[in-house]
C-alpha cells in the first residue's frame, strides 16, 4: 500500500474518531451500558467460559502472520519455495510492526502513562473512578487506553503489506476480523471502552505503516522492489 493511499484512508478515519469521541464522549458509556449487569463489577459475559476461550484463541491467532512470515524466512534459508516478501526483510518488518504497535505504543507508552479508568471502575458502573474521554489523559491509573489485545489483533493486518491481489484482501479480512472480535470481547466483558478499541486499531495501523517505511524506504533496498508490488 502506498503512503498516499494509506493516509487517504487513515487520516479521515482518525480525525472522525477524534472528533466523535471528543464531542460525544457519552458514546462510550452508552455502548458499554448494554453489557453491564447493573451492579458494581458485574458483567454477565465475563462469566461465560467459552468467551474467555475465544479471547485466548484470538490472541494466539493474532501472532500467526508473524509466525507465517518467519516460517517463510526459514524456508528461504533452506532454498525452499516461499511467497514473495516472506524473507528476512519481511520478517524484520513484521517484527517491528508488532514491536512498535502492541509492544511499545500500546503497552509501554499509552497504557502506562495515559491512566484512563476501565469501564468496571468508573462511577457510572458502580466504581470509584471518574470517566474521562479517550484523548484526555487521566491520573486514574486504569491502563484502559488503549487496548493492548486489540492492538495485537490489529497488528495482524501487517501481513497485507507483504501480499498482493486476492491474498492481500484475505489478509485484511483476517486482521480486521480478529480486531473486531477482540474489540467486542473486551467491551462486552467490561475491560475497555469502544474508543479504546478504535484508537488501538488506528494507532497500530499507523505503527505498521511506519515499520514498513523504516524497512523498505529508510533501510537500504536490497532487492529493488517492494513486496506486494506497491510503494511504502
Amino acid at each position: 500500500m502506498s503512503t498516499r493511499a494509506f493516509f487517504r484512508l487513515w487520516l479521515p478515519a482518525f480525525l472522525a474518531a477524534a472528533v466523535i469521541f471528543t464531542a460525544f464522549p457519552g458514546i462510550d458509556i452508552a455502548v458499554t451500558r448494554h453489557f453491564w449487569g447493573g451492579r458494581y463489577d458485574v458483567w454477565p459475559l465475563n462469566y461465560v467460559e467459552w468467551l474467555h476461550d475465544l479471547r485466548w484463541w484470538i490472541g494466539r491467532a493474532s501472532w500467526l502472520p508473524l509466525a507465517a512470515v518467519g516460517a517463510g524466512m526459514v524456508a528461504g534459508f533452506l532454498r525452499l519455495n516461499r511467497p514473495a516478501g516472506f524473507d528476512l526483510r519481511g520478517f524484520v518488518f513484521m517484527a517491528l510492526a508488532y514491536t512498535f504497535g502492541p509492544g511499545l505504543l500500546a503497552n509501554a507508552l499509552l497504557k502506562i502513562h495515559w491512566g484512563r479508568a476501565r469501564p468496571y471502575a468508573i462511577a457510572e458502573f458502580g466504581g470509584d473512578e471518574r470517566f474521562t474521554p479517550a484523548l484526555l489523559p487521566s491520573d486514574a491509573g486504569g491502563a484502559a487506553f488503549v487496548s493492548g489485545e486489540v492492538s495485537l489483533a490489529a497488528a495482524a493486518c501487517a501481513l497485507a503489506w507483504l501480499l498482493a491481489g486476492p491474498w492481500r484482501t484475505a489478509a485484511w479480512v483476517y486482521g480486521f476480523a480478529l480486531t473486531a472480535i477482540m474489540s467486542w470481547l473486551r467491551i462486552a466483558q467490561g475491560g475497555h471502552f469502544l474508543s479504546d478499541c478504535v484508537f488501538a486499531t488506528l494507532f497500530t495501523l499507523l505503527c505498521v505503516w511506519f515499520a514498513h517505511a523504516v524497512v523498505y524506504r529508510v533501510a537500504p533496498v536490497a532487492h529493488g522492489a517492494h513486496p506486494g508490488g506497491g510503494k511504502s
